[in-house]
This record gives C-alpha cells, structure tokens and sequence, in this order.
C-alpha cells in the first residue's frame, strides 16, 4: 500500500509517497522516510493522522486502521499543536472531506 506524508519540518517541507505494509511500524515509516529524504532518522519526528492523533512508533500502521492512498502528517515532537502546524490541519481537513 501507499501512504502519503506531509511534512511541516522545516527542511524536510513537502508531500512524499511511501510505499509500505499495514503491519510496518510507524517508527519504520518514520525511517523509511527519513531515508528517503537521505538523512539520518530523527527521533523527534512524529506522525499524525487526519483526526491529530499521534500515531506512537512502536504501533502498526493497521492498528490505527491506517489504509491504501492515506493521508499522514510530520511535525516534530511537541509542536503538533502550535501554530506552525496550522497548514497540516488544514490539508488534513482537506484530505478528510474529499474521502466522504
């Protein structure tokens, strides 16, 4: 399946397609993204789904129901609720309505 990334990470700022398994981990999307981007993995990454909940690494994507062609989002720890994060809530509203 494919996952799609937005990152608000300064350096790191974009969308990214990963290809990846529903039993993966999110710690090894996280990696896998990192290693796309060609930097060392970061442990002050997290990822967010649609509803800005924390998805904790050490879960599987299925756990948190996450599907083909779903929509995640990068910020780093602690800053999921600041202001910099204001255009990730906004593709995330985004993204929700356009699955209803």
């Amino acid at each position: 399946m494919e996952v799609v990334i937005h990152s608000s990470v300064t350096g790191l700022l974009g969308t990214t397609v990963l290809s990846t398994d529903p039993e993966q981990t999110v710690g090894r999307l996280i990696s896998a993204f990192c290693r796309d981007k060609g930097i060392d993995h970061r442990l002050d990454l997290v990822l967010t789904n649609c509803r800005q909940e924390v998805l904790h690494k050490r879960r599987k994507l299925i756990a948190y129901n996450v599907r083909n062609g779903e929509e995640l989002y990068l910020s780093l720890k602690g800053m999921q609720c600041t202001l910099h994060c204001c255009l990730t809530l906004a593709l995330c509203g985004m993204g929700c309505l356009s699955r209803q």
